[in-house]
């Protein structure tokens, strides 16, 4: 919308992200979510968290990246990572255990911080009903 208005003073970027899930047998490792100490750079890093369902999810990982796709060899450097940094927190999981990857985008802004503005913006809706 900013852009629409004239507003070039910053961007949103994607930002991609990978999260493994283990089995609930893995659940029993924490009742907490564990986050490692923040980066004042890269952000919180990487946690570990007992799902609502009893299982554990490690993630996400934090690439700031426009490349649309990842080779195999990539993608098991990610899991690498995040098996290795969540094992700094917690030691105990097995990572055998692990029954699916998901990843996904969010959005990031270029001023690495919450854009909070006041701008009066004139926008017009139009609603039209079908019978």
């Amino acid at each position: 919308m900013h852009r629409i208005e004239g507003d070039e003073s910053f961007y949103i970027k994607p930002r991609l992200g990978e999260y493994l899930l283990l089995n609930k047998t893995q659940g029993n490792k924490t009742n907490h979510i564990i986050f490692p100490t923040p980066d004042p750079i890269k952000g919180k890093g990487v946690l570990v968290q007992k799902t609502l369902w009893g299982n554990l999810i490690l993630g996400p990982t934090a690439r700031d990246t426009h490349e649309a796709s990842t080779t195999k060899e990539s993608l098991e450097d990610i899991m690498v990572f995040i098996l290795s940094k969540c094992r700094e927190l917690v030691p105990s999981f097995d990572a055998k255990e692990t029954i699916h990857a998901f990843c996904g985008a969010r959005a990031k802004s270029s001023t690495g911080d919450w854009i909070l503005v006041h701008q009066w913006a004139c926008f017009i809706f139009s609603m039209f009903v079908m019978f």
